[in-house]
């Protein structure tokens, strides 16, 4: 292999989309150069995974960006809760949703429980105080 032929590229994280895994070539003639910053790993990053075992990461989306059955768009921002606090998040939140949406509410309690993650409008975290206030 020639130095040309070495060219690594980097995977992101899928939950935070900082940089993570170093790709290399494994066979002379196969260049991953072109893949570099393009793959998203679902496996966590070193971090996240240190971050689900202490609790369920909350990401911030922002829904006007979001498109149904799509990525949700994130706006950067995430926290992490206590099992026992991300429940208490969603005993907050259940007076206010119409009962239509309950199954879903139970839904999304059920996943970030199992899969350590979830995702919340940044607006909705703002209002139960997971975030800061914006500032104007």
């Amino acid at each position: 292999m020639t130095p040309a032929d070495f060219q690594p590229a980097l995977t992101h994280c899928y939950f935070c989309g900082q940089p993570d895994k170093i790709l290399l070539p494994t066979k002379a003639g196969v260049s991953v150069q072109d893949c570099h910053g393009k793959i998203i790993d679902r496996e966590p990053c070193a971090r996240c995974a240190d971050f689900m075992k202490a609790g369920i990461i909350v990401f911030s989306i922002d829904e006007a960006h979001s498109e149904p059955g799509e990525e949700p768009y994130r706006t950067g921002d995430l926290v992490v809760v206590t099992p026992d606090g991300f429940d208490r998040v969603i005993a907050t939140l259940r007076p206010h949703v119409v009962p239509q949406a309950l199954g879903t509410l139970d839904a999304q309690q059920a996943f970030a429980h199992k899969h350590r993650f979830t995702f919340l409008p940044e607006a909705l975290m703002r209002t139960l105080g997971l975030l800061e206030p914006e500032s104007r």
